[in-house]
């Protein structure tokens, strides 16, 4: 995936020339979905972006596209307002498709008929989709009438499962699965996918790109790259495809395909494979688990959620971590009387699971606070409501902490942390909100450290040192 970041007007033939853009009059006049600032730098952008500068900006700065091309030219000060993403060659050729579908002159989307729209949208990623409907004025009106039913339609083609009957808060989840697990590590470091599909390790870049996920381990990782690809630690492929999410646990692995059938290699002594088998060298499917939408495993248990929000647990129950009360699991088991979950998250011997209405559920280990259910609980033998927590949108359990992320873009801690929460050692029994940051959109509970994303890309490191930005 080879990202064009800032592209200077001299390197435009070469992508006219690339995808055979016939050439007239002036050769820029002729490009497509660029915005030129008054540096003479062309930056791509994302069809979200394009049609929110489109929407949004003074027609004097437009240019009338010919044969569905566009040049947007903006000042500086107006650039600052886009929300501008890095492109690449596959998503430059998406585009292109999409451009293909219009058949008149029109001026883009000012006249556009709704089933076009929606016929361009639903060849979208549904982060695109997401975007240009949290940003565009000209569209809030369609997007309030459509946006589920598209989501729905992109998500049903991508994970072949049945999307009718679920919520919007479920959608929304369900569209980020891919790019959740941009943040990870294990007991010896930590993982970070940047912006452009590169991964750092333990603050050094790896000699690999196209990178989407990341899942470490006690000694070790596995990426998700653009195409569903695994590699392992060594930087080689897995003999797997279609893989729409990864997770790894102290010494093995999980791999969730695009058509809700779960993966598995490595250790399975408690069961956190779902298996009997004390190993499992070569990737295996579990035929137990079918339907499922997301995964996740930390030490010796895992769990796996289904298109229904019914939860599989399986693995070591040493600290009812399973949900229930019994002995460790070989075979995976619906924790009962719990429904309508969009997340779940394993972590050292507890789980935390997130609703669709924002609310999260923990159960397991307690002794240090990590389920934020106070102190002298020290074990939760049953999903147990956290009341603290409300309007959330992602939690992640660690070793003995955890967080929790609210779609006001704010931090919930709770547990035992040696400055890993930002604070001073100790625990702390009841979520709190950290007010070093705001403008959240991804958090990671490691081993003695946590790791922050910002909505402006930047990653800061809680631990030995207290806050780093990475």
């Amino acid at each position: 995936m080879t990202s064009f970041d800032m592209i200077p007007l001299s390197d435009i033939k070469y992508l006219l020339d690339l995808y055979n853009i016939e050439i007239k009059d002036n050769i820029y006049l002729q490009c497509w979905n660029f915005i030129i600032n008054n540096n003479n730098i062309l930056v791509p952008i994302s069809i979200a972006d394009w049609i929110i500068a489109y929407n949004n900006l003074e027609k004097q700065h437009l240019i009338p596209y010919k044969y569905s091309y566009q040049i947007i030219f903006a000042t500086d000060d107006e650039l600052k307002y886009l929300n501008l993403e890095t492109i690449d060659k596959e998503r430059i050729i998406r585009i292109l498709k999409y451009m293909n579908l219009l058949k008149s002159d029109t001026e883009l989307f000012d006249i556009l008929p709704s089933e076009i729209l929606k016929e361009i949208m639903i060849t979208l990623s549904c982060s695109d989709v997401i975007t240009l409907c949290k940003t565009s004025r000209n569209l809030k009106d369609f997007c309030n009438d459509n946006i589920s039913m598209i989501l729905k339609t992109i998500l049903q083609n991508k994970l072949s499962l049945d999307m009718t009957k679920y919520k919007m808060n479920t959608l929304l989840f369900l569209s980020n699965i891919k790019y959740l697990n941009r943040l990870s590590g294990g007991l010896n470091g930590y993982n970070i996918v940047t912006y452009d599909g590169k991964i750092i390790h333990n603050n050094e870049y790896l000699k690999i790109n196209n990178i989407i996920s990341v899942s470490g381990g006690d000694d070790n990782f596995i990426l998700l790259n653009v195409n569903g690809n695994v590699l392992n630690y060594n930087l080689e492929h897995e003999n797997i495809d279609n893989i729409i999410q990864i997770s790894v646990g102290y010494d093995h692995q999980m791999f969730l395909r695009s058509n809700g059938n779960v993966y598995v290699k490595g250790n399975s002594n408690y069961g956190q494979l779902g298996f009997k088998n004390y190993y499992i060298k070569d990737i295996t499917l579990n035929p137990f688990l079918k339907n499922i939408i997301q995964i996740s495993t930390y030490s010796n248990h895992s769990l796996a959620l289904r298109s229904d929000g019914k939860i599989y647990a399986f693995g070591s129950n040493k600290y009812n971590q399973l949900g229930f009360n019994n002995s460790n699991e070989y075979v995976p088991k619906i924790i009962p009387d719990l429904d309508d979950v969009i997340q779940v998250s394993a972590g050292n011997g507890f789980s935390l699971i997130l609703k669709s209405n924002g609310t999260v559920y923990g159960f397991g280990n307690n002794k240090y606070g990590q389920l934020g259910l106070g102190k002298g609980n020290n074990t939760i033998n049953y999903p147990t409501l956290i009341p603290e927590l409300n309007n959330i949108k992602q939690i992640s359990a660690g070793n003995f902490h955890s967080l929790a992320l609210n779609n006001d873009g704010n931090i919930y801690v709770f547990g035992y942390f040696k400055k890993q929460l930002g604070e001073n050692q100790g625990e702390i029994y009841r979520p709190v909100i950290n007010s070093n940051f705001n403008n959240v959109i991804e958090v990671f509970s490691g081993n003695e450290y946590s790791l922050i994303l910002t909505k402006d890309e930047k990653v800061f490191l809680y631990g030995k040192n207290g806050i780093e930005m990475i």
